[in-house]
């Protein structure tokens, strides 16, 4: 099991609205622009369910709590998603060097 304490911070959108991001934000962004990649079934469902789970928890808890294999694969979907972009903000490249790092 690897836990990661969620961080939070201060995002800008492409129309100048301010919003929270965090982990699982980056984390939810890389598979869901990775989806359409993954299989089809039940492998996969129960995969994308669980995400859905922990990252829901994450929200209340301030802690995301991951499987082994859940972290590998989503270690290997950053690994191949990742905006390269993404490295021009500290924030972003803060989690991800974390999260990459465990």
């Amino acid at each position: 099991m690897k836990k990661f304490q969620i961080r939070s911070w201060e995002g800008v959108l492409p129309d100048g609205k301010k919003t929270q991001e965090s982990l699982v934000s980056v984390l939810s962004y890389i598979i869901s622009v990775s989806a359409n990649n993954l299989p089809n079934g039940m492998e996969q469902f129960r995969f994308l369910r669980r995400m859905a789970e922990a990252f829901d928890n994450a929200e209340k808890t301030k802690t995301l709590e991951l499987e082994d294999k859940d972290h590998t694969l989503l270690k290997d979907l950053l690994e191949k998603n990742i905006p390269p972009r993404w490295a021009l903000s500290k924030d972003i490249a803060g989690v991800v060097e974390e999260f990459m790092s465990l």
